[in-house]
Order: C-alpha cells, then sequence, then structure tokens
C-alpha cells in the first residue's frame, strides 16, 4: 500500500515583520531595496519611496533576511540583489540600486559580492 506525499505548502509571497515603535509593519521580502545601519538601530529602504526605521541591529536584519536575496556589501548595508540595477567600479565598488540610491561595496565584500552577481 503506498502512501500518497502532500507537499508541503509554501509562503507566497514571503513576508517579514518589521518592529517600529508602534507594533510590526508587515512587508513582502521583494519590497526591501536595502537596509543600512544607525547604531542599535536599522533604516530599511523599501521600493515605495518609504524609509523605516526599526529597532534591530544590522547583524540581526542579516541573520533574519534570507541570503539567496540579500548579501551585506559594507559594514553598513544589506541589499536585495533582485533590485541592483548596475555595479559601479568607481570609488573601490558601488550599486546602483533600483531607488536610484548609490551604496558603497567595501573591498573586503566585493569578490563575494561579484561571485553572487552573474557576469559575462
Amino acid at each position: 500500500m503506498q502512501v500518497a506525499s502532500t507537499p508541503i505548502p509554501t509562503a507566497s509571497p514571503e513576508i517579514i515583520g518589521l518592529p517600529v515603535r508602534d507594533g510590526f509593519l508587515l512587508t513582502n521580502l521583494d519590497n526591501i531595496i536595502h537596509c543600512h545601519s544607525d547604531g542599535n538601530y536599522s533604516t530599511v529602504y523599501l521600493n515605495n519611496s518609504n524609509a523605516v526605521t526599526i529597532t534591530r541591529k544590522l547583524k540581526e536584519l542579516e541573520e533574519a533576511l534570507p541570503s539567496r536575496f540579500f548579501i551585506r556589501v559594507h559594514h553598513s548595508h544589506i541589499v536585495n540583489l533582485k533590485h541592483v540595477k548596475k555595479y559601479l567600479k568607481q570609488c573601490g565598488g558601488q550599486l546602483l540600486l533600483s531607488n536610484c540610491q548609490v551604496v558603497d561595496v567595501s573591498r573586503r565584500k566585493r569578490q563575494a559580492l561579484l561571485d553572487r552577481l552573474i557576469i559575462l
């Protein structure tokens, strides 16, 4: 006798709760363009031109965000690879993001980033 296997349902789209002062802001992971460190707080830039300050350190965000989409490119920045429009060689390496912001890439993180980007 065979038992039919039931597929495990997957959450789509993936939602994350960002802790803000008055509760949690629920957003799709695809909406996050990049995160910037501000001491014990972080600023999360969303694709609707909003920036949200949350009560988490960048290291905590790095651990919570899925590494298949997000990468730490600098001690102050995590970016969503889906929102990277261009890698700029100037100034030691920078990323142009979908919201037209430019984010620095550290020398230590540059090769890991380039390995993740598809380069022909």
